[in-house]
């Protein structure tokens, strides 16, 4: 526990990803948070990958240790370092872990709030002001 962290403001969450051991479970999945807004999982991958699945919430995938490969439909997208994966509610998609070792995903199941629905623009008006997606953001 960081000494801080009782004495937190509200709205400040702390969350501490945990290294991966060599050995153990082929999926291991520990809840991180789970917030108003978002439910953070850590997912530990050894040698198996996860079969094709659909979320029921909007999600965000990232390797915090190794890399991996998700599959939507035919497309192979290569996550490590540096990037993410988006996937909108039920998008089917697999995971399949690249190279030796195990590979650490966080996985952000996005919530909808009430505040969401009602206002479409939420995600728009939140954007720090000359903040907009840069060239790397691939959307259809």
């Amino acid at each position: 526990m960081m000494p801080f962290e009782n004495t937190l403001p509200v709205g400040l969450h702390v969350v501490r990803v945990q290294a991966p051991e060599v050995a153990g479970h082929p999926h291991e999945v520990v809840v991180l948070a789970d917030l108003d807004t978002v439910r953070i999982l850590q997912i530990t991958l050894r040698g198996a990958g996860l079969a094709r699945h659909a979320a029921s919430t909007p999600l965000t995938l990232e390797a915090v240790h190794g890399c991996a490969r998700v599959v939507v439909e035919d497309i192979d997208v290569h996550i490590g370092e540096g990037t993410l994966v988006v996937l909108d509610v039920g998008t089917p998609h697999a995971v399949h872990p690249e190279g030796a070792g195990p590979v650490v995903l966080l996985v952000h199941q996005h919530k909808v709030t009430q505040h969401a629905r009602m206002d479409p623009t939420a995600l728009a008006s939140s954007r720090l002001p000359g903040h907009e997606p840069g060239p790397d953001v691939m959307t259809p």
